[in-house]
C-alpha cells in the first residue's frame, strides 16, 4: 500500500514544531510539551492501551514526552505527533525508535493512534510514511514492527504496509511476541511496481494538441463547460464557471497565451486557463505583488469524451507551457486525487494556504506545484479570491 507523501528536513510549522514528514492525511512532527493533553488522551485510554504492560497515568505521559524529546537529540529520530492536515488535530504518536527485539537493539516503528481515529486508514498511513522515512532519510537497511500476540490489528497493518512475518519469540511483558519485517529492497521493490500501475492509469495521448483560445472559439468553449459540469459534477451546472471564466479575461490576471484549447482531430475537446494570482501576506487581505505564481481555473473536458485521458493529457502540456514562460509555480483548487496525478502536492507543503472562506471540501484541496525543484522556495502566503465576484 502508497500513500502519497513529502519527506522534509528542519521545516518549523505551526509554534514552531519541526514537521519531519507529511502523507496524504497527515503530518508527523517532533513531539513537544505543549502535547499533554491530547497525548494523555490516546495513552491513557484503556482500550488503546490494552495490548500494552500498563495505562499511562499523567506522569507516565510526561516522561513519554521527555522521552522522545531526548531521542531527538541523541538518535534523531524517535516517536513523532500525528496531526490531520485537515483541522492540526493531534490524534496520536507513530515513529521510530530502537527497541530490544529478542535481544537484538532494531529500528522499530510503532504507533497509537486514538480511539476514535481508529479504522480510517490513519495508522496505515503513518507507517507508511515512517518506514519510507527510515530507508530514504535515516538509512536502515530493515525495519520491524512487534506486538504482543494478541494484537492483531497492528499485524494487520504491518502487513498492509509490505511488511512480512518473521517470527515469535517468548518474554516476560507480552507472553510471546510477534516480529515483522521489511528491507529496502522490498520496499523499493513494491514502490516500482505501484508506480508502474500508477503510470497505466495515466497514460498520455499524443493525439491530443493544445493552442491558445480565441474569440472565435468562445461559444464553443461554453457549450463544452456547461454540458462538462452539468454532466460531470453534482455541485454546478455550468454556467457559474462560464461567468467566472468571462470574467478573469477581463480581468488584470488573464493570460492569453495561457488560455487553452485542447483538440483532437480539429475539435474542441478541453478547456483550460491559467491566469495571474497574487498571493496574500496575511488571511485578510495585503497582496504581495509577485507575479511569479499562476493559478489553474477552470478546467472543462468535453462530456462526450470523459475518462479518455483528455484531461490528464491536455495538462501536462499546458504545465509544459506554463515552465517555459518562466512562472515559479502554479496553484489550483479541486480534486485531490486527479492533480495529484499530474504532480500537485497540498499547497500548505509549500507554504501556502487556504484561508476560512474557501468553501472546500477539505485543505488538501488546495494545491500547488513548482516549475522546477525549488521554485517555491521563497514564496509563501496566502490564498484568497476577493479579485473575483463568481469565484
Amino acid at each position: 500500500m502508497e500513500y502519497d507523501m513529502k519527506l522534509i528536513l528542519a521545516k518549523t510549522y505551526g509554534k514552531g514544531e519541526k514537521i519531519l514528514l507529511e502523507t496524504e492525511r497527515l503530518i508527523l512532527r517532533e513531539l513537544t510539551y505543549d502535547d499533554f493533553k491530547p497525548l494523555y488522551a490516546v495513552l491513557g485510554d484503556s482500550d488503546i492501551m490494552k495490548h500494552y504492560p500498563y495505562i499511562f497515568d499523567e506522569n507516565k505521559v510526561r516522561n513519554w514526552i521527555e522521552r522522545n524529546i531526548e531521542r531527538y537529540r541523541t538518535d534523531g529520530f524517535g516517536l513523532w505527533a500525528v496531526v490531520l492536515k485537515e483541522n492540526g488535530e493531534m490524534i496520536g504518536d507513530c515513529g521510530i525508535t530502537m527497541q530490544n527485539i529478542n535481544s537484538q537493539f532494531l529500528p522499530e516503528i510503532g504507533y497509537h493512534i486514538r480511539k476514535d481515529m481508529q479504522n480510517k486508514g490513519y495508522a496505515t498511513e503513518a507507517v507508511a510514511g515512517c518506514i519510507r522515512y527510515g530507508f530514504e532519510k535515516l538509512n536502515f537497511d530493515c525495519l520491524y514492527s512487534y506486538m504482543k500476540y494478541t494484537n492483531s490489528a497492528s499485524a494487520r497493518v504491518a502487513e498492509k504496509n509490505g511488511m512480512k512475518f518473521i517470527g515469535e519469540y517468548p518474554d516476560d511483558v507480552n507472553y510471546l511476541t510477534r516480529v515483522y519485517c521489511v528491507n529496502r529492497k522490498e520496499w523499493k521493490m513494491s514502490t516500482i511496481k505501484n508506480y508502474e500501475e500508477r503510470r497505466k492509469m495515466d497514460k498520455m495521448r499524443n493525439d491530443i494538441t493544445i493552442r491558445p483560445e480565441t474569440t472565435k472559439d468562445y461559444k464553443e468553449i461554453i457549450s463544452l463547460i456547461l454540458r462538462s459540469f452539468s454532466e460531470g459534477t453534482n455541485y454546478s451546472d455550468g454556467s457559474d464557471i462560464v461567468a467566472l471564466i468571462e470574467e478573469i479575461r477581463m480581468s488584470e490576471y488573464y493570460i492569453p497565451e495561457l488560455s487553452f484549447v485542447a483538440e483532437l482531430d480539429g475539435k474542441i475537446v478541453g478547456h483550460f486557463l491559467f491566469s495571474h494570482f497574487p498571493l496574500f501576506e496575511t488571511k485578510e487581505g495585503g497582496h504581495i505583488n509577485d507575479n511569479s505564481i499562476v493559478m489553474l481555473a477552470p478546467v472543462s473536458v468535453h462530456a462526450d469524451y470523459f475518462h479518455q485521458h483528455i484531461g490528464i493529457s491536455m495538462l501536462k502540456l499546458g504545465i509544459e507551457k506554463v515552465k517555459e514562460h518562466g512562472f515559479k509555480g502554479i496553484n489550483v483548487e479541486g480534486d485531490y486525487h486527479f492533480y495529484n496525478r499530474v504532480g500537485f502536492r497540498t499547497s500548505s507543503e509549500y507554504g501556502i494556504y487556504p484561508t476560512s472562506g474557501i468553501p472546500m471540501q477539505e485543505p488538501r484541496c488546495m494545491m500547488c506545484m513548482e516549475t522546477s525543484e525549488g521554485s517555491l522556495e521563497n514564496i509563501g502566503g496566502y490564498v484568497v479570491y476577493d479579485m473575483y465576484y463568481n469565484a
